[in-house]
């Protein structure tokens, strides 16, 4: 009996982190996805992006700055206060994009610190 009962909770406590990493998908696409590329590369998300994919704002956090807590304190903090001072990206890029507008209005700071975690630890 009591190895049913450690087995039914592993398979809630996985089932529960599966479904948070989902429900995390879903808001990285739905706060995100509309300027930079998530998921799946397709030729319509190409066309559209606006803004340096996912996966290379990931990398570059990663490169620059050292430690976890750090990288997801500068994704907030820059998601909300951008400032070209901060961009990890060459000029190139930002000939391209342009800077990023404050998403202060957008997303609470609960919700981007659970998106930066997401992107910045277990996505890319």
């Amino acid at each position: 009996m009591r190895f049913f009962t450690i087995w039914i909770f592993a398979l809630l406590t996985f089932s529960a982190q599966v479904f948070a990493e989902d429900n995390l998908q879903e808001m990285v696409d739905k706060n995100c996805g509309a300027c930079h590329l998530t998921g799946q590369v397709s030729k319509e998300k190409l066309e559209r992006m606006s803004a340096p994919p996912m996966w290379g704002i990931a990398k570059k956090i990663k490169t620059y700055i050292q430690g976890e807590q750090k990288q997801i304190n500068f994704m907030v903090n820059f998601v909300l206060n951008p400032e070209p001072k901060k961009m990890l990206f060459p000029q190139e890029t930002i000939k391209r994009f342009g800077y990023m507008p404050s998403q202060k209005e957008a997303i609470s700071k609960v919700d981007l610190q659970a998106i930066s975690k997401y992107l910045l630890t277990k996505h890319y």
